[in-house]
């Protein structure tokens, strides 16, 4: 099978079908995957948890695998996933790269990062304009502060003290 075969086969199998039965015979038992979140390291085992609570949040996922570049034993995939929000129906794109070290067929380990923010924005998790919140100063959180996140009804960024 060829590289892109592989990617675009992992991607199908885990995060399209949740065929999550697929997950040993794409990745070694002893795999790990990060940058899911920062301190976080999975298992293939958790890989089952992650995608999901991905999935309670999209409807109609498809992965595009945009571009691949395979160094020695490396696989680096750019991926786009579309989707709708289960919360609204309305499209959701989210976009992620992905270095896979393959060894005897399997993922041996494997660095991720995906757009977290664009995708709770769009799926309904955080304001629309959460980045912009976040770029200005504003906090979306913390109760302690005196900026708080704030949209107008142009879906606009404003920061207010509370």
């Amino acid at each position: 099978m060829n590289t892109r075969a592989f990617v675009e086969n992992v991607f199908r199998a885990i995060w399209v079908t949740a065929d999550l039965e697929a997950l040993p015979g794409f990745f070694a038992k002893e795999a790990q995957v990060k940058g899911i979140a920062p301190e976080l390291e999975l298992t293939p085992e958790d890989m089952v948890t992650l995608v999901n609570s991905v999935r309670m949040h999209l409807s109609d996922l498809q992965v595009e695998v945009v571009t691949v570049l395979e160094v020695d034993d490396w696989i680096s995939a750019l991926v786009v996933c579309h989707g709708s929000a289960k919360a609204n129906g309305e499209p959701v794109e989210i976009s992620g790269q992905t270095m896979m070290r393959i060894c005897n067929g399997r993922v041996a380990e494997a660095y991720n990062h995906y757009d977290a923010l664009g995708f709770f924005s769009q799926v309904g998790g955080l304001p629309s304009n959460a980045l912009e919140c976040l770029l200005g100063g504003a906090t979306l959180t913390h109760p302690t502060n005196d900026k708080h996140c704030a949209t107008n009804k142009a879906d606009t960024v404003r920061t207010e003290s509370a």
